[in-house]
């Protein structure tokens, strides 16, 4: 088990190897029983919360785009409010 890794939904280590897909290795939290890979995310749930906010307070679609560094078509091909955390 990778000591470095950390389950993202609780912070702890307690987790177990739960196949892989295209390179890719998944594993399964044993306290909160949900699953998480080991790649990386592009956005951190930080981001995703801080674009949601600029969204609801009329922040324009190219800034947040500027914000986040991405382009104004991936806000805009996926809606803020249907981010799930």
């Amino acid at each position: 088990m990778n000591m470095s890794l950390l389950c993202i939904h609780c912070g702890s280590n307690n987790f177990v190897k739960n196949g892989s897909y295209q390179g890719v290795q998944h594993y399964k939290c044993k306290l909160y029983k949900r699953y998480f890979s080991s790649k990386l995310r592009k956005f951190t749930y930080q981001d995703k919360a801080k674009a949601i906010e600029m969204y609801i307070n009329n922040v324009g679609i190219r800034k947040i785009a500027r914000f986040i560094q991405c382009s104004p078509a991936l806000i805009i091909s996926r809606p803020l409010t249907s981010i799930k955390f």
